[in-house]
């Protein structure tokens, strides 16, 4: 379906002509995916000089961590893949002791409904497996828990929606060259996930370049975080319908 301005963005575009910039910022997304969760690890505890052969939560999440990096993912490349990551570890009170409980969370991504059943489901069995093992006590908590959006042929009649559509003109009279047939991405992990799973349109935007993020060379090019302002102010106005004053 041919993209088509609406009467918003004609009117704000050609009333701001410095709103065409020269550089280009992130582009839109159309769906996100992945639960969130804490696996919590527990047990008496027990001084160090009467440790020994006592059941360890520690012990018990390093198994279980080990062993959820064990569980096969797709391809990278491949149309509806997944990742997950342990990105905290906390447990303990001293150093001479035995911790009663240690926890660990999970990120779990993927935009495959059913892959991200099996994958949950994997780890959860992995967690179970370990405390078993280790003669401790399993729970879990969701910190977040989202439903994956669908595959991008699931999608396809969804990228299509006016929108998103609206999003990709709108990047367009800013000068921002989209690659062909990914002007509207279905993926990443947004506040949009919470509407895109119950049906109702949604996207998310970029606001600007950047790279390496959560490491220590991450960076960000503040210049295109201008672009990405005017990107915002556009969008809304285009949607809003705004016509002509009279």
């Amino acid at each position: 379906m041919a993209a088509r301005p609406r009467v918003g963005l004609v009117f704000w575009g050609s009333r701001s002509p410095s709103t065409r910039p020269g550089t280009s910022p992130a582009g839109g997304a159309a769906r996100a995916a992945g639960p969130r969760s804490s696996s919590r690890l527990s047990g008496e505890g027990a001084h160090t000089l009467t440790s020994r052969g006592k059941p360890h939560p520690g012990r018990a999440a390093a198994r279980a961590i080990l062993d959820i990096y064990t569980i096969p993912l797709p391809d990278p490349s491949a149309p509806g893949g997944a990742v997950y990551n342990v990105g905290m570890i906390e447990g303990g009170k001293v150093v001479n002791a035995i911790p009663q409980q240690v926890w660990f969370t999970v990120d779990l991504r993927t935009v495959d409904p059913d892959l991200l059943k099996q994958l949950d489901a994997a780890i959860v069995e992995k967690c179970e497996a370990a405390a078993k093992a280790e003669g401790v006590r399993f729970t879990r908590e969701y910190i977040q828990r989202s439903e994956a959006g669908g595959r991008p042929e699931q999608l396809a009649d969804r990228r299509r929606h006016p929108l998103v559509q609206t999003a990709v003109d709108v990047l367009t009279w800013l000068g921002v060259d989209l690659p062909k047939g990914r002007e509207a991405l279905p993926t990443g992990f947004t506040d949009s996930n919470a509407a895109v799973v119950r049906g109702i349109p949604s996207i998310s935007v970029g606001r600007s370049y950047g790279g390496n993020q959560h490491t220590l060379t991450e960076w960000a090019d503040v210049d295109s975080a201008k672009i990405g302002t005017k990107q915002i102010v556009l969008l809304a106005a285009a949607l809003a319908e705004l016509a002509p004053a009279r």
